[in-house]
């Protein structure tokens, strides 16, 4: 219950606005509401300041096959979303250097089929703008 700072016994038996801040509670309803109608799916939602939660929508059923309450599980992906941002800016990076390098650049893939080339490269080629 990290995401909220409740333990499973403070949340048993108690509805969604009962059992979490009524914040929390107002960003999952309609996710729980969706979860009750049968549907299972997940989403990312950001969750006290700079963290970042993987919420999974379980509808739970009981022995008949007919849905009588829904779980949520959360697991903490801040670590995740952070690496994610700072590989977004590497990409960016790289992407800024080899275009702007004034040295013909290209990139290969592992099996030596060509991947991009750069500016400096296209124009010491006189190729214009492609597509690789």
């Amino acid at each position: 219950m990290e995401a909220t700072g409740y333990s499973k016994a403070d949340m048993e038996g108690k509805t969604l606005y009962e059992a979490v801040p009524p914040e929390f509670a107002r960003m999952v309803e309609p996710n729980m509401r969706a979860a009750l109608a049968g549907k299972y799916f997940t989403a990312e939602l950001p969750w006290a300041g700079d963290s970042y939660y993987l919420y999974s929508y379980v509808p739970i059923k009981n022995q008949d096959g007919k849905i009588v309450m829904a779980m949520i599980l959360a697991q903490n992906i801040t670590e995740r979303k952070r690496v994610e941002l700072a590989l977004r800016e590497s990409e960016k990076r790289f992407r800024n250097l080899m275009q702007q390098s004034p040295i013909g650049i290209q990139v290969f893939a592992p099996d030596g089929l060509l991947i991009e080339v750069n500016r400096a490269w296209e124009t010491m080629w006189g190729i214009g703008r492609c597509r690789w």
